[in-house]
């Protein structure tokens, strides 16, 4: 069972059911008794840490996850563990950290068989998010470019176009929204077409802030409503934040401040109770919301 329970996270995560995918590796993880099979225990723990929608529970099994593959000696599978603890930390906003982790994990994987591997291009991608929070826009490209390439050199097509979110987000990081809109309205319909519900959501999520921030509120509420019905089919807690935090700026932004008002306040409890943090683009939103409350 506990092997099985291993191969489930990526599955789980990509097809929307990570809640169901955390049930069954926390019932692996009570029968699997750590000591006797360090391994089992290290790779649940892992998958917990990618698909747990609490951001403290992400930590503590990333924080678990790497000592029980050093205590293993798996050089792979502390990668894969520092890996997580690197977008754990990422989410509760410690960008230093995140990055520190990230700096690890990206060693053990450059002394892995090759360093074109997919494993080393997901880390280069969390490492853009770190570098853009830092502003550290030109090496944050780098990272994006660099997992562009070993993606498509890999053939995994799919990865590859997936960054153009990333790209999008480093756009508009750098004070460039117009740019920003223009890429994700081209990797939106991709995402739709090729029935990729995780990054149809994030996408969707990020261009009703691009366009709060342009200021087309009308749009921006349309994006915003959709955004909620896709974030709430992923099951992601922060992703469903994420969108209602957009809504709630645009019908500020279009005077339905009572609304509004609510909606900031559910927002608000959102990210108290879960520990995530707000990213650029819900950052902006919340900016544009709080501006308009306060002149009401």
């Amino acid at each position: 069972g506990g092997e099985i329970a291993c191969r489930i996270p990526e599955l789980f995560y990509w097809y929307g059911f990570a809640e169901e995918g955390c049930r069954w590796l926390e019932r692996s993880l009570e029968r699997v008794p750590e000591d006797d099979n360090l391994e089992v225990a290290a790779r649940l723990r892992a998958g917990l840490a990618r698909l747990s929608s609490d951001a403290n529970a992400r930590l503590n099994a990333s924080e678990r996850a790497i000592e029980l593959s050093m205590r293993l000696g798996d050089a792979r599978l502390c990668a894969t563990a520092y890996t997580r603890h690197a977008v754990a930390l990422y989410m509760i906003g410690r960008f230093d950290d995140a990055l520190a982790a990230n700096d690890r994990a990206c060693e053990l994987l450059r002394l892995g068989p090759t360093p074109s591997n997919l494993p080393f291009a997901w880390a280069l991608q969390h490492r853009s998010w770190m570098l853009a929070e830092l502003r550290r826009f030109d090496e944050a490209r780098a990272c994006i470019e660099e997992a562009i390439r070993i993606f498509t050199l890999r053939k995994a097509e799919r990865e590859a176009w997936g960054l153009s979110g990333d790209l999008a987000e480093l756009e508009f990081a750098a004070g460039r929204a117009e740019r920003a809109l223009e890429i994700i309205d081209e990797a939106i319909p991709v995402a739709t077409e090729s029935g990729d519900p995780e990054r149809e959501s994030v996408f969707t999520c990020n261009r009703a802030g691009y366009l709060l921030r342009l200021g087309d509120f009308m749009e921006a509420e349309a994006t915003a409503r959709d955004a909620v019905v896709l974030a709430l089919k992923t099951h992601r807690t922060e992703r469903i934040l994420h969108a209602l935090e957009h809504l709630a700026a645009a019908l500020a932004c279009r005077n339905d401040v009572e609304r509004a008002a609510m909606l900031a306040g559910f927002v608000e409890a959102g990210y108290s109770s879960s520990g995530y943090e707000r990213e650029t683009t819900e950052r902006s939103s919340y900016e544009i919301l709080t501006g308009v409350l306060r002149r009401t």
